[in-house]
């Protein structure tokens, strides 16, 4: 078995994994593991647009992790340049992926039709089944394990060769921030451990940052959430704006706010919230459909439990002013998310939208608006920004990532710029609504804090190396993807640090371009003009790593 490091290196969108196989006895498998889109980046189009490094038509299926465009983004590519595979997830998954991807499809210039999307062909995982193994094709097996990063994403362990010596990768996907020991986001479950692995390619987005405690607590984002809504409500015309992204980020922003309105009618100050994205309304349907699944008592059960972990049931049996039994808790988020269930108590001014902004900029009063997109590139947030930055009853908060070329990023600029008592002159490009000078924007721009939906550095060592209860995911070498190179090295170093401490065996490895190859049955990276020079920095590196740490350990005894 070969792995091509396609993507994401150096950067964070982009995951793709190419695998040869070559099984002793049987024909050869060409497959992939995840098939994404470059989002936020510089060269988005180079990636994009670029030949495929493989014949389409010879992959025989792909293994995808979750929905997100920057992991799922070029399957609609793929199909059309021939594929005609399967694409082997969990059923969430396929759902949320169906929506987002016939999403882009819309939109002008894109690169693929509905036909393509149409062709697609998804072979998925029942919930239930998460950690058994799952046949693919010839010798190769798969497992799935949840991340906790949105609803349906997994890590992918993949087994091949005869059974009695059996060879494992792991890829981690996108992994979420809740564990069993601590769990800040009250929508999901807490992520799983999959077994030691000889190989394990994990994701490194926050490997260089350890969030504060603070940050960690369901409780602390609630208090900063009422906070932030009391501030932009003082007026009785205020305006709180939160792009949000379709996908989970709306629907746990949208969760808090009836939590915090089940707990204290009053806290919202009359407020209406709208939800105004076509895209996070079908997700939100989605999210209430496999919350509340029951085409069988147990099946419904299992399927809940999936995604949804105690401490969702917790936080609403708190909320909601009842003793909720399981089944009604889970009614009630389902009601919460899906406007065309059943109602539990619910918002009572919620307005859902999905046409144009002409109806909400009509309402009067108060109002708290959730809408698309995340950063702020397209999507209803350009036409209220348009109409409410120069406002100073207006507030924006930004609730996620954002990348450097965004308006989303030149508004947290303009944000860092302010608390630090800095003025410079900027314009902020407001797409086909025009543009404004930051000296003319009234609004007040802040940040939500507790919203991420990726682990961070001490996550990801503990899922990778475990601890003194637990085993971890890497029983072997550790390729460190899907990170700018500040990151990667941040989690080189943290994970350097824990094995040597505790003696153990297991190797960290960069891929440094885009197309590396590793001979996994062989353990060493292919022939190739980088691959010497590679080896001899990696080795030098852990040296240098290895006399850092015991000099440090002279020191400080």
């Amino acid at each position: 078995m070969n792995i091509s490091f396609l993507g994401p290196i150096g950067c964070v969108t982009g995951s793709c994994y190419w695998l040869r196989h070559h099984p002793e006895g049987g024909p050869a498998l060409e497959f992939l593991v995840d098939c994404g889109a470059r989002q936020g980046e510089r060269d988005n189009d180079a990636w994009n647009k670029a030949p495929l490094p493989f014949r389409a038509s010879r992959i025989d299926f792909v293994l995808l992790t979750h929905a997100h465009l920057d992991h799922s983004g070029l399957l609609p590519r793929l199909a059309q340049e021939g594929f005609r595979g399967e694409v082997y997830c969990t059923e969430a998954t396929r759902d949320i992926a169906v929506v987002t991807l016939s999403d882009g499809a819309k939109h002008e210039g894109a690169s693929y039709t509905m036909q393509d999307v149409e062709r697609l062909r998804f072979c998925t995982i029942d919930a239930a089944t998460l950690g058994a193994c799952c046949h693919v094709k010839g010798d190769v097996f798969m497992q799935a394990y949840r991340t906790a990063h949105i609803y349906g994403a997994v890590s992918i362990r993949v087994l091949w060769g005869p059974r009695q010596k059996q060879r494992s990768i792991t890829f981690s996907g996108d992994l979420g921030p809740n564990e069993s020991c601590s769990s800040p986001m009250a929508l999901h479950a807490a992520r799983q451990v999959p077994p030691p692995s000889e190989y394990v390619l994990v994701e490194s987005t926050y490997g260089n940052r350890a969030r504060p405690a603070e940050e960690c607590s369901d409780a602390n984002r609630l208090v900063w959430l009422r906070d932030e809504v009391q501030r932009a409500m003082r007026e009785d015309d205020g305006v709180l704006l939160i792009p949000c992204f379709a996908v989970d980020r709306l629907q746990a922003v949208l969760f808090d706010l009836h939590r915090l309105w089940w707990r204290d009618r009053s806290c919202l100050l009359g407020a209406q919230v709208v939800v105004h994205s076509a895209m996070a309304t079908k997700v939100n349907h989605i999210y209430a459909r496999h919350i509340s699944a029951s085409t069988s008592p147990k099946r419904a059960r299992d399927a809940q439990l999936a995604w949804c972990g105690d401490a969702t049931i917790r936080a609403l049996r708190r909320t909601n002013g009842a003793d909720l039994d399981r089944s009604e808790v889970f009614s009630a988020l389902a009601g919460v998310l899906d406007a065309s269930r059943t109602p539990s108590p619910s918002l009572p001014r919620l307005h859902r939208v999905a046409g144009d902004c002409d109806e909400v900029l009509r309402l009067s009063g108060r109002k708290i608006i959730l809408t698309t997109a995340g950063m702020c590139s397209g999507g209803p947030i350009q036409t209220y920004l348009s109409a409410y930055l120069h406002h100073s009853s207006a507030t924006v908060l930004l609730t996620g990532y954002q990348s450097e070329g965004t308006l989303g990023r030149q508004l947290q600029d303009l944000h860092d710029l302010r608390q630090r008592g800095e003025v410079r002159e900027m314009r902020l490009v407001l797409g086909d609504k025009g543009s404004i000078e930051c000296r003319s924007v009234r609004a007040m721009v802040g940040r939500l804090r507790g919203y991420s939906a990726h682990a961070d550095q001490t996550g990801l060592v503990r899922w990778l190396l475990g601890d003194a209860q637990t085993k971890g995911a890497a029983g072997g070498t550790i390729f460190l993807t899907h990170g700018d190179e500040n990151a990667r090295h941040g989690l080189r170093v943290a994970l350097t640090k824990r094995i040597l401490a505790r003696g153990g065996s297991q190797v960290v490895e960069t891929p440094h371009h885009p197309g590396e190859a590793f001979d996994l049955d062989a353990g060493r990276w292919l022939d190739d003009p980088r691959a010497e020079m590679h080896a001899q920095l990696t080795a030098l590196w852990q040296r240098v790593e290895r006399l850092e740490t015991q000099d440090r350990a002279r020191v400080c005894p």
